[in-house]
Protein backbone atom coordinates (compact mmCIF):
# COMPACT_ATOMS: atom_id res chain seq x y z
CA UNK A 1 0.00 0.00 0.00
CA UNK A 2 1.64 3.82 -0.90
CA UNK A 3 1.80 5.65 1.86
CA UNK A 4 -0.37 8.76 0.02
CA UNK A 5 -2.93 6.08 -0.59
CA UNK A 6 -2.71 4.72 3.83
CA UNK A 7 -2.52 9.01 4.41
CA UNK A 8 -5.70 9.36 2.85
CA UNK A 9 -7.62 6.43 4.58
CA UNK A 10 -6.17 7.43 7.72
CA UNK A 11 -7.53 10.94 6.89
CA UNK A 12 -10.86 9.21 6.00
CA UNK A 13 -11.02 7.51 9.04
CA UNK A 14 -10.26 10.42 11.36
CA UNK A 15 -12.72 12.29 9.64
CA UNK A 16 -15.54 10.01 9.93
CA UNK A 17 -15.12 9.73 13.40
CA UNK A 18 -15.48 13.74 13.69
CA UNK A 19 -18.00 13.90 11.82
CA UNK A 20 -20.13 10.92 14.50
CA UNK A 21 -19.28 13.29 17.03
CA UNK A 22 -19.95 16.60 15.09
CA UNK A 23 -23.59 14.73 14.05
CA UNK A 24 -23.69 13.46 18.11
CA UNK A 25 -23.60 16.89 19.22
CA UNK A 26 -25.60 18.62 16.42
CA UNK A 27 -28.22 16.41 17.84
CA UNK A 28 -28.01 17.73 21.31
CA UNK A 29 -28.10 21.42 19.94
CA UNK A 30 -31.07 20.84 18.65
CA UNK A 31 -33.03 18.74 20.61
CA UNK A 32 -32.08 18.92 24.38
CA UNK A 33 -34.60 22.47 24.56
CA UNK A 34 -37.36 20.30 22.93
CA UNK A 35 -37.20 17.70 25.35
CA UNK A 36 -37.57 19.91 27.95
CA UNK A 37 -40.79 21.33 26.64
CA UNK A 38 -42.26 17.70 26.78
CA UNK A 39 -45.31 18.02 29.55
CA UNK A 40 -44.77 13.78 30.71
CA UNK A 41 -42.18 13.54 33.19
CA UNK A 42 -41.43 9.99 31.83
CA UNK A 43 -41.25 11.10 28.43
CA UNK A 44 -38.71 13.86 29.28
CA UNK A 45 -36.61 11.75 30.73
CA UNK A 46 -36.51 8.57 28.72
CA UNK A 47 -35.57 11.50 26.18
CA UNK A 48 -32.79 12.81 28.08
CA UNK A 49 -31.49 9.14 28.66
CA UNK A 50 -31.20 8.47 24.74
CA UNK A 51 -29.31 11.67 24.24
CA UNK A 52 -26.68 11.22 26.81
CA UNK A 53 -26.75 7.72 25.70
CA UNK A 54 -26.30 9.59 21.95
CA UNK A 55 -23.01 11.11 23.97
CA UNK A 56 -21.67 8.59 25.40
CA UNK A 57 -21.37 6.40 21.97
CA UNK A 58 -19.10 9.33 20.82
CA UNK A 59 -16.80 10.06 23.82
CA UNK A 60 -14.31 7.47 22.93
CA UNK A 61 -13.76 9.20 19.42
CA UNK A 62 -12.69 12.32 20.71
CA UNK A 63 -8.97 12.04 21.04
CA UNK A 64 -8.42 15.77 23.06
CA UNK A 65 -8.43 15.40 26.69
CA UNK A 66 -9.83 19.33 27.04
CA UNK A 67 -12.95 18.44 24.31
CA UNK A 68 -13.74 15.23 25.80
CA UNK A 69 -14.31 16.82 29.05
CA UNK A 70 -16.06 19.36 27.53
CA UNK A 71 -18.06 16.51 25.80
CA UNK A 72 -18.45 14.21 28.96
CA UNK A 73 -19.46 17.20 31.19
CA UNK A 74 -22.52 17.94 28.85
CA UNK A 75 -23.20 14.40 28.60
CA UNK A 76 -24.09 14.98 32.48
CA UNK A 77 -25.80 18.43 32.53
CA UNK A 78 -28.55 16.25 30.20
CA UNK A 79 -30.95 15.22 32.85
CA UNK A 80 -31.23 18.08 34.54
CA UNK A 81 -33.02 21.46 33.66
CA UNK A 82 -30.37 23.32 31.79
CA UNK A 83 -31.36 25.41 29.50
CA UNK A 84 -27.53 26.43 28.34
CA UNK A 85 -27.11 22.93 26.70
CA UNK A 86 -27.80 24.15 23.03
CA UNK A 87 -25.12 26.31 23.40
CA UNK A 88 -22.61 24.44 24.92
CA UNK A 89 -22.70 22.35 22.18
CA UNK A 90 -22.81 24.35 19.82
CA UNK A 91 -19.49 25.81 21.24
CA UNK A 92 -18.24 22.22 21.15
CA UNK A 93 -18.64 22.04 17.55
CA UNK A 94 -17.14 25.14 17.00
CA UNK A 95 -13.99 23.73 18.39
CA UNK A 96 -13.98 21.04 16.68
CA UNK A 97 -14.51 22.79 12.91
CA UNK A 98 -11.36 25.00 13.87
CA UNK A 99 -8.92 22.51 15.26
CA UNK A 100 -9.94 19.04 13.61
CA UNK A 101 -9.14 17.76 9.81
CA UNK A 102 -12.61 18.10 8.48
CA UNK A 103 -13.23 19.04 4.96
CA UNK A 104 -16.44 20.68 4.41
CA UNK A 105 -16.44 20.54 0.71
CA UNK A 106 -16.06 17.91 -1.79
CA UNK A 107 -12.36 17.04 -2.26
CA UNK A 108 -13.11 17.22 -6.70
CA UNK A 109 -15.74 19.14 -8.50
CA UNK A 110 -19.02 17.42 -8.92
CA UNK A 111 -19.06 16.04 -13.08
CA UNK A 112 -22.79 16.85 -13.17
CA UNK A 113 -22.31 16.21 -17.10
CA UNK A 114 -21.48 11.82 -16.36
CA UNK A 115 -23.69 12.32 -12.81
CA UNK A 116 -20.83 11.53 -10.63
Amino acid sequence: MSVTLALTLLGAAESSSWNRVVAALQLIAEEHHETLELSDPDARRRRQEQLQQRLGEVLPLVPWPGLRAGVEALRGRLVGTDFEVGSTARGLIRQIFERAPIRRAPPSKPDLARGK
